[in-house]
């Protein structure tokens, strides 16, 4: 479901793939039953899904409803989010005791983790009793699914997503080196939204070209996995030494907090070489590529007939193509305005993505 389609408009796309994910979170958030904590789980990650879509068409859709609409959206989910999260709380504490089962004693942080267990049950009592939450939150999903439907895309194929694309990309990239550099938890935070964008979006379009789409994708959720789990550890941490709260006067904290920022510390330092080879071009030449990836598929990937190779321009005929000088059009590639691949340090450009 989460795919673009090699015969569709990409408004057809973003429209499609949009309306079914709010209408399974209304279908899920309806009537959850047992299954509420995997419903509510389910429903946040479509919501997070809803605004990356939202990022990829954030230039055509125009500011005023990107901004409605991703707020929107933000704010339902973290309706939701007090369920997953404190049952996530938990799951950190026992996945550090579980790497330090050697060298800890037995029963080693029984009273925090049963302080911790008494907190999260009383979260989820408290949630279940409400009623109104999943009621409300369906009702903002209902009433945005008329706006998104309505939402103006006016580009169509790559040319709606390419600033889309380039915008998150850069801003991840940003958010990596401010956050290696400033060692801030708050920084690797921001950086893991950006990650999570950018899986998303490379989801998406995962048709482009399957097998190296869907291997960057997986190493962009193995990336989120770590500054995900390094966060919950900051969480974990704050709550803990709260002043005033109920952990502060366990006798087994001292020794805990230490092997919470130890593990924090080993988390963020195994993200940076996958960062670094994730982020490694530079925007305009990341959503370059993948143009290519998106106008050869569109040329030959689903029509049925065998692959054929698109034609390319070299920089001269290209220019003579477009009127301008070489110097112009070296420009324009250096902004991300032509599409252009560098095959053995000559640059090359698909023929169909020139005015004709």
């Amino acid at each position: 479901m989460f795919q673009i389609q090699a015969h569709e408009s990409s408004e057809s796309a973003i429209k499609r793939i949009g309306l079914a994910l709010i209408d399974e979170n209304v279908q899920m958030l309806t009537a959850p039953g047992e299954e509420m904590g995997t419903a509510v789980h389910a429903a946040r990650k479509n919501f997070k899904r809803l605004r990356a879509l939202l990022r990829l068409v954030r230039d055509e859709v125009g500011e005023e409803s990107f901004q409605r609409e991703n707020v929107c959206f933000r704010d339902a989910a973290r309706r939701l989010a007090v369920l997953r999260d404190s049952a996530v709380i938990i799951e950190t504490l026992d996945s550090v005791c579980a790497l330090h089962a050697a060298d800890l004693p037995e029963g080693a942080f029984a009273g925090i983790r049963a302080a911790l267990v008494d907190w999260q049950q009383a979260v989820s009592r408290r949630f279940l009793q409400d009623a109104d939450t999943l009621r409300e939150v369906t009702a903002v999903l209902q009433q945005a699914r008329p706006r998104f439907a309505a939402l103006p895309i006016q580009q169509d194929g790559f040319a709606a997503f390419a600033d889309g694309l380039r915008r998150v990309y850069k801003q991840g990239h940003r958010n990596m080196t401010a956050a290696y550099a400033a060692k801030r938890p708050e920084l690797f935070h921001e950086w893991r939204k950006q990650v999570k964008y950018l899986w998303h979006h490379v989801e998406l379009l995962s048709l482009l070209w399957p097998l190296p789409m869907a291997e960057m994708a997986r190493e962009l959720h193995e990336l989120s996995d770590y500054l995900g789990m390094a966060h919950d550890l900051v969480v974990l941490r704050h709550m803990l030494t709260t002043p005033g709260s109920a952990y502060a006067a366990e006798a087994d904290l001292p020794r805990l907090l230490p092997l919470l920022a130890e593990r924090q510390t080993a988390l963020e330092m195994a993200a940076y070489p996958l960062g670094q080879r994730l982020y490694a071009e530079r925007p305009s030449a990341f959503v370059q590529r993948l143009s290519v990836y998106w106008h050869t598929w569109q040329e030959s990937g689903f029509n049925g007939l065998p692959p054929q190779p698109p034609r390319l321009l070299n920089t001269q005929e290209a220019a003579a193509r477009l009127g301008i000088s070489l110097v112009a059009l070296r420009r324009r590639i250096a902004r991300g305005e032509v599409t252009a691949v560098k095959i053995s340090g000559v640059w090359a450009i698909p023929q169909d993505t020139l005015p004709s």
